[in-house]
């Protein structure tokens, strides 16, 4: 604005003189201002239509602002809200010769804020002659900043969740390595496999699949809380070290408590001992109040546990521990009965997967 002004005051400058030339009858030098004037005036138009032209630029850093849909979202919403028909989107880089020039002959003061690593600006132009008012100008420019501030804030908040993922796999890795250090790791492994298998064979969706699948082999994480010589003890416990090892589905959930994403982990390692008919422990919940996640570990875990080789038995092929399940299963109803009868329709399945793994 004030180089529109500057031309403004020549103007006013020029015809003074021309008119003190007039009095005095100098008609060469009346020529001469008359051209001065017809020629600042040309500058003045030129110098005008590129004022009103250029709107404004900034730094940008954006690969993804020069995408169509980025671009053609914002135009069409500043043209709805506003609107001006003649609005468009330039994009320069700094190497380019026309940001060079608009560079040196504008200041660009106002900023849309940066998002990328690529040092790009940007230019609002307007097609036709006509300015529009300063009020309008910034209202444009503070709304397109809105918009660039919420897609900040979207990809901060997309690298944040990232970074929790990748803390939460570190944390969960963690986790992993202590319920290997009490069990087989085999064991927590082939859990967390016939876990996922069973799941997906009763039809549960997949994000509830993929959780009990990861938390499974924290089911017996508690038992970093018993001592060794009985974890580890030859033969059958008596009753009093019994009891001190059925204190682990409560270790466990003590260690997994409170953390909202390691929830199902939570009730996998609280409730995978209880038993549907209602004689499990730690509460003797019965059907449906034990989640689940738990039903089905509950039998993964038993199927398992038959079939390894322990300090205090021997292992189990594949057929014996089926029969032995099903037994179990006839005298007190011990699993969901649902969940079971689909565990034994596919057996083969888990046979494979523990032969494997």
């Amino acid at each position: 604005m004030f180089k529109l002004i500057k031309y403004f005051y020549i103007n006013i400058i020029i015809l003074t003189i021309t008119f003190l030339l007039s009095v005095f009858s100098l008609k060469l030098y009346i020529i001469i201002c008359l051209l001065m004037l017809i020629f600042f005036n040309i500058c003045f138009l030129f110098e005008f239509k590129k004022y009103i032209k250029i709107k404004n630029s900034k730094g940008f850093s954006s690969l993804n602002l020069t995408k169509d849909s980025f671009l053609n979202f914002i135009v069409q919403k500043t043209k709805e809200i506003y609107n001006i028909e003649d609005f468009n989107f330039y994009v320069y880089y700094r190497e380019d010769k026309i940001f060079e020039y608009f560079s040196k002959e504008y200041p660009f003061k106002r900023r849309i804020r940066s998002f990328f690593d690529e040092d790009i600006y940007i230019i609002i132009e307007t097609q036709k002659e006509k300015n529009i008012s300063e009020d309008l100008f910034f209202d444009v420019f503070n709304f397109i900043n809105i918009y660039i501030i919420m897609n900040n804030y979207k990809d901060d908040f997309n690298k944040v969740k990232k970074e929790i993922k990748l803390s939460q796999i570190q944390f969960l890795s963690k986790l992993r390595l202590l319920a290997d250090r009490v069990d087989n790791p085999s064991h927590n492994k082939r859990i967390g496999l016939m876990s996922k298998k069973l799941a997906r064979l009763l039809g549960i969706n997949e994000k509830y699949v993929f959780e009990i699948s990861v938390f499974a082999p924290l089911h017996d994480i508690g038992k970093i809380f018993i001592p060794e010589s009985i974890l580890k003890k030859p033969f059958h416990l008596n009753k009093e070290e019994f009891n001190i090892i059925k204190k682990h589905s409560i270790y466990g959930a003590e260690i997994l408590q409170g953390i909202d994403w390691l929830k199902v982990a939570w009730e996998i390692s609280l409730y995978h001992h209880e038993k549907f008919s209602g004689g499990g422990y730690p509460f003797g919940l019965k059907k449906d109040s034990i989640p689940i996640s738990a039903r089905i570990v509950s039998i993964i875990d038993v199927y398992d546990s038959i079939r390894s080789e322990k300090v205090y038995k021997a292992s189990s092929d594949h057929i014996k521990t089926i029969e032995k399940m099903i037994l179990m299963q006839k005298n007190n109803d011990y699993f969901d009965p649902d969940i079971f009868s689909i565990f034994i329709e596919n057996n083969e399945l888990f046979n494979k997967i523990f032969e494997e793994n």
